[in-house]
């Protein structure tokens, strides 16, 4: 039994937005959606900016030159969002040293608390007399126990 493959062609014939996906029209018949989200600069891109698309790449790629956004039928159908850009990588670099620093200050006053608690607690143990305890007094009923109140 043989199989018999068809070529694919993956150039775009037509391009169409809806509220949150991008649709590219391949000339094989098959249609690529993908999630708007993944293209922060088609995102945030007005109607006309949008419909502004030009084919590129001998077909194989498209072109928004009012916003300077190209995409791959290669890339889309791998499912390859948007490169991040280096001013959104060191964004996000400062927002995770942000959230350690954070982190470190809450664990910093957790123990802080936890000294201070123990503190009081050796405090109220050394304030804390049993009626018989009398330190001037010789007679303790229990010498043991007058080692545990002073420990």
């Amino acid at each position: 039994m043989g199989i018999l493959a068809l070529a694919a062609d993956e150039r775009v014939v037509d391009v169409k937005f809806t509220k949150d996906t991008l649709s590219v029209d391949l000339l094989d018949g098959r249609t690529i959606t993908v999630p708007l989200a993944w293209y922060p600069r088609l995102f945030n891109a007005t109607v006309a900016q949008r419909k502004n698309w030009r084919v590129a790449g001998g077909g194989y790629g498209i072109h928004w030159p009012d916003l300077d956004e190209d995409l791959s039928t290669e890339g889309l159908l791998r499912g390859a969002p948007a490169p991040r850009s280096a001013q959104a990588v060191r964004a996000q670099k400062r927002n995770v040293r942000r959230e350690v620093s954070l982190e470190e200050r809450l664990r910093t006053l957790e123990q802080s608390a936890a000294k201070v608690e123990a503190a009081l607690r050796r405090r109220q143990r050394l304030e804390f007399k049993p009626d018989w305890f009398d330190a001037a007094s010789p007679e303790v009923p229990d010498p043991e126990m007058k080692e545990e109140v002073l420990a």
